[in-house]
């Protein structure tokens, strides 16, 4: 079931939706395996990495076969499924990635679509097309690696097959606590209501 935390006003002309959603269960413990396998299998051929130094496997241009494509598009199909409801205008993937932070990685403060300048003001970042962020753990076997949303006092402990979802604005910052012990593998899938940036997903 949905863990609605709160509900946000929507921007002119964007989509609304609530701060912090959570549903567990969304992908089978098998689509999970096959997932951070594939992770594992193209890892290597990943020619980006992430803010642990941890490499990121992106749907379309990761070395993907026709097999880890349709698994990836079935999750994120599942994933649609449940965000688009949320939203009070059409959204789209933007991008596309599978990532596992290993012992020691953790993310410091941030939003997904903006940044915070010394004056405290928000600027848009890399990514200002992101609206929505949802990220689908598959794995559980570790300790750590909570995400936790300070501004809602809000930390949630990842389970396989969790969705948990937000806007990727800066009233939605998020950090990970360091992984303990293991490998926190997820699937994350970021959206925008702007058509023309939708992902190809081919």
């Amino acid at each position: 079931m949905w863990l609605q935390h709160s509900q946000t006003c929507p921007e002119p002309g964007k989509a609304a939706y609530p701060m912090v959603t959570v549903e567990t269960g969304i992908l089978s413990a098998d689509v999970c395996e096959r997932l951070a396998r594939t992770y594992d299998r193209c890892s290597s051929k990943a020619g980006i990495r992430d803010y642990n130094n941890n490499p990121v496997v992106y749907y379309d241009n990761s070395g993907l076969n026709a097999e880890e494509k349709a698994d990836i598009r079935a999750a994120v199909n599942s994933v649609m499924g449940i965000i688009s409801p949320q939203t009070d205008i059409p959204i789209h993937p933007e991008t596309v990635t599978l990532v596992r932070t290993s012992t020691g990685g953790h993310f410091i403060e941030h939003a997904d679509n903006c940044k915070q300048m010394p004056d405290g003001t928000w600027m848009p970042n890399h990514t200002p097309n992101r609206h929505v962020t949802a990220i689908c753990y598959l794995t559980e076997n570790f300790d750590g690696g909570e995400i936790v949303f300070p501004q809602h006092n809000l930390a949630i402990k990842p389970q396989i097959g969790m969705l948990v979802s937000f806007k990727s604005d800066q009233n939605h910052t998020h950090l990970v606590h360091p992984v303990q012990r293991g490998h926190r593998y997820s699937l994350n899938v970021w959206c925008t209501a702007i058509q023309a940036r939708q992902l190809s997903m081919r």
